[in-house]
């Protein structure tokens, strides 16, 4: 059976060089039963843009950083792998 997929605006978040970079207001097709997202190539090539050309946030935020979480150290978590399927990009939601 189909999965329904709704479009909405999602928050991104990803990891690099040791920056959490928060990327609001993503257009998304998001799976209703699991929840996993699925970009448009052309949008994850304006986040990669916005990351790699150190764009100047629009604001900062300050988080809590908690660490030895079992998680951490188990095979195949951690930041998702995108992956292309197709007309776009997944990205799991783990």
């Amino acid at each position: 059976m189909p999965q329904a997929m709704i479009q909405i605006q999602v928050t991104y978040t990803v990891e690099k060089a040791g920056r959490i970079y928060v990327i609001e207001h993503v257009p998304a097709r998001v799976c209703k039963e699991t929840g996993e997202q699925f970009f448009d190539p052309q949008t994850v090539r304006n986040i990669q843009a916005l990351i790699n050309n150190g764009a100047k946030p629009a604001r900062m935020i300050q988080a809590p950083v908690q660490g030895g979480c079992a998680w951490d150290a188990a095979p195949g978590y951690g930041l998702p792998v995108g992956f292309y399927g197709g007309d776009s990009f997944h990205f799991p939601v783990r």
